[in-house]
């Protein structure tokens, strides 16, 4: 019996997502924040701004990098547009995501509840070589209706 429901299961989630834990996502749109290859100078950084607006809901972001080149580490963030200012002027932020100096990282859920300009940085500030960086980030969200 149980290779039956093990049978069921797999051709399920073969036709619709056996176990989805989020249903909703099919009925989310997207919006592409980045999907390329991107260099990161020494001492520099990249910036992509995207904007949540009133009429969002539901509204998400997932995301993947992995540094490909140079050093092994790069540090992303994603910050309100209020925080990124400060960021720039060398003050404490608060951040919607930060990753540390790591190689690579994954997500499919950071939350965003309010409505604005948002920052996604990928920071090479301390570093002395430059950095390629593979990158996919989108925006999820429900329309309202």
């Amino acid at each position: 019996m149980k290779h039956l429901v093990y049978t069921v299961c797999a051709v399920t989630f073969l036709a619709w997502g056996c176990g989805d834990d989020n249903p909703a996502d099919s009925t989310q749109d997207s919006r592409t924040i980045v999907a390329a290859s991107i260099t990161v100078a020494s001492g520099a950084y990249r910036e992509y701004v995207f904007n949540v607006s009133e009429d969002l809901q539901n509204v998400s972001v997932r995301g993947a990098f992995s540094v490909t080149s140079g050093s092994d580490t790069i540090e992303v963030a994603i910050l309100s547009e209020a925080n990124y200012t400060n960021w720039l002027d060398g003050n404490q932020v608060s951040v919607l995501y930060g990753s540390g100096q790591i190689q690579s990282d994954e997500f499919t859920g950071l939350a965003i509840s309010d409505p604005g300009d948002y920052h996604l940085v990928f920071s090479n500030v301390t570093g002395t070589a430059q950095k390629t960086v593979n990158a996919s980030f989108e925006l999820r969200y429900t329309p309202e209706e």
